[in-house]
């Protein structure tokens, strides 16, 4: 055996885990066969693939759960952070069916014992001594007959892998396992004579449940459509100028009290407000129209731009 694979079937028996490969389902059942060098080494590859086999049952039964307690609740499709306990979960069990396929490919290799100096005929000439009699020699009577070797049967069941089926493949999209995918087997029985394989029947076959896959996509583009609104970054004024006016004066209250003239000076927007404080406040002097404007703004509305908007979303279905 070589370094090699010792190496990985070491690691395989130590960790009893699938450490990542992505071979294909039937990759190693259409390879050569490996062979180790004696039943010790074989005793440790089944040892291995025993325990390959328990672990995965196991993991195939707790995807099987989980999934169907997901259908069985609401929402019935797993959600994203489902799917990140899932979709690893599978990978580990089709890499752990692929290595348990690499494992069984595995036999004892039996080599023959070449005979050793002491075995080989010397080149001494044979005494008539050495030479084999006549009635040493074995009969017809002595062969074993046909009738008399032994016959056996026993039964071997062979694993038929799933297939994963996806309709869909972008790593893009959202993904959903939609039917838990699991093995099937066909069971033969074998008859023997003498060792020898005479006969292979077929028995039992349960075929094996299909792993499919479902992607969300897109089965229908989202209806757009245009129309005009108001920009109301870009607004729209009246602008007008309005004369202002001027009061000068002082108080009559104030100058009957003190006999003083304290002239003030007053400004407003329009002759009509200097006029209503003149009058209020009791002014002696005079107002008028000053040659001062006031631009006043209005505003009367906003600019159009065209926007789009969703009509009718887009639609989605599980392929």
């Amino acid at each position: 055996m070589k370094r090699s694979i010792k190496a990985a079937l070491i690691l395989a028996l130590g960790l009893g885990l699938i450490t990542g490969t992505n071979t294909d389902t039937k990759a190693y059942a259409e390879s050569e066969v490996r062979y180790v060098e004696n039943k010790q080494e074989l005793k440790r590859v089944e040892e291995a693939i025993a325990e390959l086999k328990a672990s995965k049952t196991d993991l195939d039964e707790s995807i099987s759960a989980a999934v169907e307690r997901i259908r069985n609740s609401n929402p019935t499709s797993p959600t994203e952070e489902e799917l990140k306990v899932l979709n690893p979960a599978y990978i580990k069990s089709v890499e752990a069916k692929n290595l348990i396929i690499k494992l069984e490919t595995y036999k004892l290799k039996l080599e023959e014992e070449k005979p050793s100096d002491k075995d080989k005929p010397s080149d001494k000439e044979e005494t008539p001594s050495d030479k084999p009699s006549e009635k040493d020699k074995p009969t017809d009577e002595d062969k074993p007959s046909e009738e008399k070797q032994k016959i056996t049967k026993k039964t071997v069941k062979e694993k038929i892998p799933f297939k994963t089926k996806r309709a869909v493949n972008d790593p893009s999209l959202k993904a959903r396992i939609a039917q838990v995918g699991s093995d099937g087997f066909v069971e033969y029985e074998l008859t023997y004579k003498g060792g020898k394989l005479i006969d292979k029947k077929e028995i039992n076959r349960v075929e094996p449940t299909d792993e499919i896959i479902e992607t969300h996509v897109k089965v229908k583009d989202a209806k757009i459509g245009t129309r005009e609104v108001e920009d109301k970054s870009k607004p729209i004024y009246k602008t007008e100028y309005k004369q202002k006016a001027f009061v000068r004066g002082f108080y009559l209250p104030e100058y009957q009290e003190t006999g003083e003239e304290n002239i003030h000076y007053w400004e407003f927007d329009s002759y009509r407000e200097a006029a209503d404080f003149f009058e209020k406040n009791e002014i002696v002097g005079n107002y008028g129209d000053l040659d001062k404007y006031k631009e006043v703004k209005t505003l009367v509305g906003y600019e159009k731009k065209t926007e789009t908007y969703e009509i009718s979303p887009a639609v989605y279905e599980w392929k």
